[in-house]
């Protein structure tokens, strides 16, 4: 399914995402200010034509009627991460994002389509951190075994 809405363009599948990562935020009863989906590097969404986890953040955002911003930017294009161990992961993605100050002060749920080893969304959270974000979770669509997780600082 996933492989479907990432890269044949099956957009009606970001519904179905979006509805149950809006199930699962409201079962563990957060009340983030603010949605915000982990980008793509622009060179990929000429590519491609779209993020799809901009799309399944749409969704999420729209039925729980909480903000969706487009606040992390990739300031560089990166290889992608499939077949890339953990410690390559975190190198290819190290300083890959950076983020406006509009999570300043604000509590931020990223959400992306799938989580491997974590260090994409370890690096977007450092980012929103770094711009004054109160705290930064994160919910996916999918995830693979043997998730590990950095603190920042």
């Amino acid at each position: 399914m996933i492989y479907k809405l990432k890269y044949q363009g099956e957009f009606a599948r970001s519904e179905w995402c979006g509805r149950e990562l809006a199930r699962l935020v409201t079962e563990l009863k957060w009340r983030p200010d603010v949605f915000v989906p982990v980008p793509l590097h622009s060179s990929r969404v000429r590519t491609r034509g779209y993020n799809q986890s901009a799309k399944v953040a749409e969704v999420v955002s729209s039925m729980l009627s909480i903000p969706n911003t487009d606040a992390l930017t990739r300031t560089r294009a990166t290889v992608s991460q499939v077949g890339l161990d953990v410690e390559q992961r975190r190198e290819n993605v190290l300083d890959a994002f950076s983020c406006d100050h509009n999570v300043a002060g604000r509590s931020v749920v990223l959400i992306d389509d799938v989580v491997t080893t974590g260090a994409t969304l370890d690096a977007c959270a450092y980012a929103c951190w770094l711009a004054g974000a109160t705290s930064v979770r994160a919910v996916t669509v999918a995830t693979a075994t043997n998730v590990q997780h950095v603190q920042p600082g």
